[in-house]
């Protein structure tokens, strides 16, 4: 037999055969990479939560630490300034009960409110709350 019989004889793949591979092959592929750039921006949403969180309790912790007159907060303590801001709040704690009484009358019960906010577009990224005994100095 000669070579040219024995070729006749093996089974090919068609060309028809060949084109459906790549193509399901290719919308393979597609959902692939579709999948790392999804979870490339959930990756990247997640960083920047946590980043401005981060920022927040960072800030709250310096209103916190220095009180209703605390100066503004120095950039080696809060290196975002440029493009971010904290303000805070301190206001009266409202709804107490009537039977709620202070141990002591130079001690009042206040709300401590501490923003996030993005310089650019003066948005604010995120808010935290938080009751805090005071002394009066009355």
């Amino acid at each position: 037999m000669s070579f040219y019989l024995k070729l006749r004889h093996l089974k090919f793949f068609t060309l028809l055969e060949v084109v459906i591979s790549l193509a399901v092959l290719s919308m393979g592929l597609a959902g692939f990479f579709s999948l790392g750039a999804s979870a490339q921006r959930r990756v990247a949403n997640a960083q920047e939560k946590w980043r401005n969180q981060h920022m927040l309790m960072q800030a709250a912790e310096y209103y916190l630490i220095y009180g209703e007159d605390a100066p503004e907060i120095p950039s080696d303590v809060f290196p975002y300034q440029p493009g971010y801001s904290a303000r805070c709040e301190y206001s009266e704690v409202e709804d107490l009960p009537e039977n709620y009484y202070y141990n002591d009358e130079n001690t009042r019960l206040r709300n401590v409110t501490v923003e996030l906010v993005r310089n650019s577009d003066n948005k604010t990224l995120g808010t935290v709350k938080v009751d805090r005994y005071i002394e009066s100095e009355e």
